[in-house]
């Protein structure tokens, strides 16, 4: 209600404001004044729960935190905490590919550039997965959830929906949490529940996904090719932009 209010305030302020001098009763100064104080006034601080969701670069205590509440938090947690994976810190992560229109025809000769938020990739038997440094707590909790998901078989809509219902269980945390994710999660009669059919939609309408789908395919039959890692030690050349940093200690807090 008061920021409905507020609202309807500054509806009639700008209002007075156009309409310019010729107005004698409205002295412009005192409006634009008070434009301009609620415009620089301070907002309420945040919980401190919050403040520290949004905290960046993430720290691995941050993720223990917001995922040690939730009952699918802790089951992620139980897997990050095992010697089943290692978490990496990077500070990205690009992929570059190639397409062609039609099968038969040359490849061209520019790579274009994939930039990924999280990847998960089996090396040597174990399971690695690499996180962008710059996300913030909540970003990089979810992140790592996701693809600790992967690790018992989940499909990428099974992923999604995964992490998205962390934040289901944790709807405190949705003010603060990333745009795409918070808008999955919907508020039923009793509780929180996730839009699975929206997930689904955006998966299979995502380029990344269809080209992953596309560069599968024989050799002969693809219309997307990624580029090789030169080294061999991955399926493709990943550009993480420096040193990769492992993050150590994700454990569920009691």
């Amino acid at each position: 209600m008061e920021r409905f209010f507020l609202k309807i305030v500054n509806v009639v302020l700008l209002a007075l404001l156009a309409a310019g001098p010729l107005n004698s009763g409205v002295n412009q100064r005192d409006v634009r004044n008070e434009l301009k104080r609620q415009a620089t006034a301070k907002r309420a601080p945040l919980p401190a729960f919050a403040a520290r969701a949004l905290q960046k670069p993430w720290t691995v205590e941050g993720v223990n935190e917001i995922l040690s509440q939730s009952p699918s938090g802790r089951k992620a947690l139980a897997v990050l905490g095992s010697n089943k994976i290692i978490v990496w810190r990077v500070k990205q992560i690009i992929l570059r590919k190639q397409r062609r229109a039609h099968l038969g025809v040359p490849w061209p000769e520019k790579w274009e550039e994939e930039s990924l938020a999280g990847r998960a990739l089996k090396v040597q038997g174990v399971r690695n997965v690499w996180v962008l440094d710059g996300f913030t707590n909540i970003e990089a909790a979810l992140t790592v959830a996701h693809e600790a998901s992967h690790t018992w078989g989940y499909g990428e809509v099974q992923a999604r929906t995964f992490e998205v219902g962390i934040l289901a269980e944790l709807p405190q945390y949705l003010p603060v949490a990333p745009e795409l994710e918070r808008g999955w999660v919907k508020k039923g009669v009793n509780r929180y529940y996730v839009d699975v059919k929206a997930i689904s939609k955006f998966v299979g309408a995502s380029d990344v996904y269809q080209d992953t789908a596309e560069a599968g395919k024989e050799p002969a039959q693809r219309l997307v090719r990624y580029r090789a890692d030169p080294r061999g030690k991955f399926p493709e050349d990943m550009d993480f932009g420096g040193k990769e940093v492992q993050g150590l200690g994700f454990k569920i807090l009691q």
